[in-house]
């Protein structure tokens, strides 16, 4: 028999799927193919399948002729096209039932092992042993402890999440805090981390062209429905953010910010941190921050977390939501409060962004003061090597200065190029989300018509106001567009002079 005859079965795709499964599972997937089929089908599929697994314990390549031996008997000598037909459909029966099997039994042990997890039977045995270690071999054995039924989370960041819920239980009975009662406490504190990182999760889809796993969401949402936990500030603030996340609920978002704010008494500084920041991130995504009712939102939560000294507290003032407090006041035209704020923050900044940084606001808040050449200056210090989230905001930066300054002849060459580079940036860039590339592709749009607007001298003014206004109309009512505010502001002082 040629070679073409026989198959090296260990390395097909059907037996790498027989090979992670359990012999209880293996036992299962026996009845599966009982209960999916006709008995008569059923039959021959699992005289194939019994083969296979004693074939398998022996190893090496496996003959298709000794594999299909319960079916066609030790009589058959040469492999018809015939036989080859009936051994295909039977792997490939075989394939297609074992990956709806697993499939079946994964989805299975994710709810088992979810409503174990929060319901704290898992935990709470686990937490249990831990804690009446000695309290200077705990750590270690934390490290080295298996959780049971860890088959069950695929996803390596829930293990991880489980082990720091462990951590958080130890640390504080070291302190001598009653176990039982921490127990039910810090469930609190991992389900809001679980809803936490989805909501990050989906934000960061939002600007980035990622797509995440979710395994055990909607058990958690199951879970939270039919549970008291919903009813406590906590959960109730990442509950509600989640929703919002994920259906755009500006209701839900108003409840989050309302159970931030009136409980901010109850949360620590690093919970607050974490409530206000993920509240500033939502309203401030391209769909929803050029929108009033948000920016009004941002200015309020600035404000609070300003109050409240939760970017300064014994930490260095995180450098996005610097840049980002600077952008939201400046779009305010706050320019007075902007310079007081740069002034004030600045020291407390990381040393290693703190020039990038201040540079950047001081840029922005020079050119909304109509400082040109000082806002240029402040923006020529910035470096060119940084990633593309600072890259989209500096290029549209530099537009607006080039633009705004006294024109020359090499103003429109300039203004050309820049435009060129960014549209190309925006065409190749396979990192960011459609929706972020809208964003600043509309901008791009909208700031080429003003420009051809304001250098070209129409022998019809008529037909020129009525495009402006066309184009004014466009910007006013669409709002996925950046430097919104900027845009219409240029427009309203070009449509004077026309």
């Amino acid at each position: 028999m040629s070679s073409k005859n026989e198959t090296r079965y260990d390395h097909s795709q059907f037996h790498r799927l027989l090979l992670i499964l359990t012999k209880a599972e293996k036992r299962k997937f026996r009845k599966w193919i009982i209960y999916e089929t006709s008995e008569k089908k059923a039959a021959r599929l699992l005289l194939v399948y019994d083969q296979a697994i004693h074939l398998s314990k022996e190893g090496g390549a496996i003959k298709k002729i000794d594999l299909m031996k319960p079916v066609f008997g030790d009589s058959v000598r040469n492999w018809t096209n015939s036989s080859d037909k009936i051994y295909r459909n039977i792997l490939h029966d075989l394939y297609i039932f074992l990956k709806n099997f697993i499939a079946w039994e994964k989805l299975r042990h994710q709810k088992i092992a979810l409503n174990r997890l929060v319901q704290d039977e898992l935990l709470i045995r686990k937490a249990y042993d831990l804690a009446v270690i000695e309290n200077n071999k705990s750590n270690e054995i934390i490290n080295k402890s298996k959780i049971k039924n860890t088959a069950y989370f695929k996803d390596q960041h829930d293990v991880i999440q489980i082990r720091n819920y462990l951590r958080i239980i130890l640390r504080k009975v070291k302190q001598k805090n009653n176990v039982s009662t921490l127990i039910g406490s810090e469930r609190m504190v991992f389900l809001s981390q679980i809803l936490l990182s989805y909501c990050s999760a989906i934000n960061h889809q939002k600007v980035y062209s990622v797509e995440h796993k979710l395994p055990f969401l909607p058990y958690v949402l199951e879970y939270l429905k039919n549970s008291d936990d919903l009813k406590t500030p906590y959960i109730g603030f990442f509950y509600n953010m989640y929703i919002s996340y994920s259906k755009d609920s500006q209701s839900h978002y108003s409840q989050a910010k309302t159970i931030c704010i009136q409980n901010k008494e109850q949360f620590s500084k690093v919970d607050l941190r974490q409530m206000i920041n993920l509240l500033i991130s939502f309203s401030n995504t391209p769909e929803r921050r050029e929108i009033p009712f948000y920016l009004t939102q941002r200015l309020d939560l600035i404000k609070v977390g300003l109050k409240e000294k939760i970017w300064t507290d014994g930490i260095h003032f995180s450098a996005p939501i610097f840049t980002l407090i600077i952008k939201t006041f400046v779009t305010d035209e706050q320019t007075d409060w902007c310079s007081n704020f740069i002034e004030e923050y600045r020291a407390v900044l990381p040393k290693k962004l703190m020039e990038e940084t201040c540079n950047y606001s001081l840029a922005l808040t020079k050119f909304e003061n109509g400082q040109l050449e000082e806002a240029e200056f402040h923006y020529n210090q910035l470096k060119s090597s940084i990633d593309h989230f600072h890259y989209l905001r500096y290029q549209t930066l530099a537009i607006k200065i080039t633009y705004s300054k006294k024109e020359n002849k090499y103003t429109e060459k300039i203004l050309n190029l820049k435009i060129e580079a960014f549209r190309k940036y925006l065409t190749r860039n396979n990192k960011m989300s459609e929706a972020n590339k809208v964003y600043f592709q509309n901008f791009i749009t909208a700031f080429v018509k003003l420009y051809r607007f304001q250098t070209n001298e129409l022998i019809d003014k008529k037909k020129s106001q009525d495009q402006l206004l066309k184009l004014n109309d466009w910007i006013s009512k669409n709002y996925q567009i950046a430097e919104r505010a900027w845009l219409l502001k240029s427009l309203d002082k070009l449509l004077k002079t026309k």
